[in-house]
């Protein structure tokens, strides 16, 4: 026996409760679409999709379900399943006469609109809890974004993803194009010293390298003059070699970085070029870098022992006095000690172009010695002993050594004078000998020096007669 299952309606002062066989539901939610399935397939230019799921029909007289509008077109219509398809306002809707679960399959062609340099499509599609989407047909070497949804993972020839909430479908595609780095950009501040000494012009050329667009794997530089490299200091380089140029006499110097450089960095590059006998005119050796979009910088010019020099034929060259030069100067720690040392010819440019170009002439210089002398001999019973002060007056050039004759038969007690590196005593004739004295380092100015000598005597029935000592 059939039981009758009834509703019953309870009302309340403060509202009503609803009970019957099909439970809860709110209103206008008669119809719920569930196992939500949207697959797309592009073939060419058009792209079909297949809308599958279920329509779950709660009202007893049925109800209207829209399931998909926009530009939108029906491949096939549907055949008998419990329900119609209808066309209205741009939209594609379900009609269902009587409550139950409905299979629902429905293939249709979107429009593709062109968009710029990619492809778009656009629809409306039905809610459900959960919405997962397929895509097929597109290459790996196309963009495609999947507007409101969670991103497209690549499985297989699948793209796979899941809508958001609401009724929006937005898919685009474009080729991917590949990223290209920009034309490279530099520009090179230079700081140079050059420092000429007997026979040898050397130079050190610190180069502050500013990356403004790009990535430089390699930097060049042409090599105007005579000179050779004998090494280069910098972070990520890599290799260096000499190479030939465009011209027959041009030589380039090519800088390899790994990995490129892509922001500000630096490089220290030592040369030296050959001297002829002095007098001299020399052309300064330069490094230029080669497709510089800005070149500047500052060029220090100074001598370095017994070298007297001149600046001549400057071109794309201001002079400045070498406090302004920009610290710390390039190269070796003793530099800035030179400038401040007596007798240091110091010249500061600052560079304003790149076919900027300098000479020097050269020349030997003589120092000259004035000397001042005490001597004090002490004659005792079994010795004679002599104390030799010295000053000497160095001007013009620093001196490396400084020599005396004094008496051959006298032995050297002690020698007293600064930056002393060591002494030498050798014979001239027989009656006299020579007292080389050699410095540590280039001396100049006021010096003095104080020397000891001792002799083995007996003064018994012997006359003494003044010994000879005199600075050469």
């Amino acid at each position: 026996m059939k039981q009758l299952l009834m509703l019953i309606v309870v009302s309340l002062a403060a509202g009503s409760l609803e009970v019957g066989a099909e439970g809860h539901r709110a209103p206008g939610k008669s119809i719920e679409f569930r196992d939500f399935m949207l697959t797309g397939s592009r073939d060419g230019e058009t792209i079909t999709f297949e809308l599958a799921g279920t329509a779950h029909v709660s009202d007893r007289k049925g109800g209207s379900l829209v399931l998909v509008s926009g530009a939108v077109a029906l491949v096939e219509i549907p055949g008998k399943g419990g329900y119609d398809v209808t066309y209205e306002n741009g939209a594609y809707q379900l009609n269902f006469d009587r409550p139950g679960r409905y299979p629902v399959c429905l293939r249709f062609r979107a429009a593709v609109r062109r968009v710029g340099d990619g492809d778009e499509v656009h629809f409306q599609v039905v809610g459900a809890p959960i919405r997962p989407v397929e895509l097929m047909g597109f290459s790996e070497g196309e963009r495609v974004e999947l507007v409101g949804a969670t991103r497209l993972v690549s499985e297989g020839k699948f793209l796979r993803a899941y809508l958001g909430h609401g009724k929006e479908f937005s898919l685009t595609w474009r080729p991917e194009t590949p990223e290209v780095s920009g034309k490279l950009f530099y520009a090179v501040d230079a700081t140079i010293a050059t420092s000429v000494s007997p026979g040898l012009m050397r130079h050190v050329q610190r180069c502050e390298i500013t990356v403004l667009q790009g990535e430089m794997e390699s930097v060049d530089f042409v090599l105007i003059g005579e000179g050779e490299i004998t090494r280069i200091e910098g972070e990520g380089l890599v290799s260096w070699n000499i190479v030939p140029g465009d011209d027959p006499d041009e030589r380039l110097l090519k800088v390899r970085m790994n990995p490129p450089q892509m922001a500000d960095f630096q490089l220290t590059v030592f040369t030296r070029s050959p001297l002829s006998q002095f007098p001299v005119l020399a052309e300064v050796f330069r490094l230029i870098p080669v497709g510089a979009t800005r070149f500047s910088g500052h060029q220090l010019v100074l001598n370095a022992g017994a070298v007297r020099i001149e600046v001549t034929d400057t071109v794309g060259l201001s002079q400045i006095t070498p406090e302004y030069l920009p610290r710390p100067l390039p190269g070796e720690d003793q530099l800035e000690t030179a400038l401040g040392a007596e007798g240091v010819q110091a010249f500061a440019f600052r560079i304003s172009t790149p076919q900027y170009r300098l000479s020097v002439r050269a020349d030997d210089v003589l120092p000259e010695v004035a000397v001042s002398s005490v001597m004090v001999f002490d004659l005792r019973e079994t010795e004679t002993v002599a104390d030799v002060g010295l000053e000497l007056e160095i001007r013009e050039a620093p001196l490396r050594g400084f020599s005396l004759l004094v008496p051959s038969d006298y032995s050297i007690a002690s020698v007293e004078v600064a930056y002393l590196s060591d002494y030498f005593l050798s014979p001239v004739s027989d009656r006299e000998a020579r007292l080389r004295l050699v410095f540590s380092r280039p001396v100049a100015g006021r010096q003095l020096v104080n020397i000891r000598l001792e002799k083995n005597n007996d003064w018994a029935g012997s006359n003494w007669s003044l010994p000879r000592i005199v600075p050469e």
